[in-house]
């Protein structure tokens, strides 16, 4: 007869430790921004919340139809690694 025990000191299987850059995502935008509004935008976002700053970006405050509010986790999960402008 087999005879099988349990063991409680087997060790436990570890998770491989991802690194910051698995996480991250590319978006392309093509774009008419002839005041640079929408890179200035991006570009100030990417300044205060890669500084672990977290901020609410409201588009529209003064139209209750179109207002609406973003999160950016400047003290957590989101980060900006780098912006890229092109003709």
């Amino acid at each position: 007869m087999t005879q099988i025990r349990f063991n409680p000191q087997m060790p436990k299987v570890q998770k491989k430790a991802s690194s910051p850059d698995e996480k991250l995502q590319k978006i392309t935008i093509t774009c008419r921004d002839q005041d640079n509004s929408l890179k200035d935008l991006l570009v100030y976002i990417q300044k205060i919340g890669n500084i672990g700053h977290s901020v609410s970006i409201i588009v529209d405050p003064d139209d209750k139809k179109y207002i609406h509010k973003f999160g950016w986790d400047g003290d957590g999960s989101d980060y900006i690694k780098d912006i890229q402008w092109t003709k």
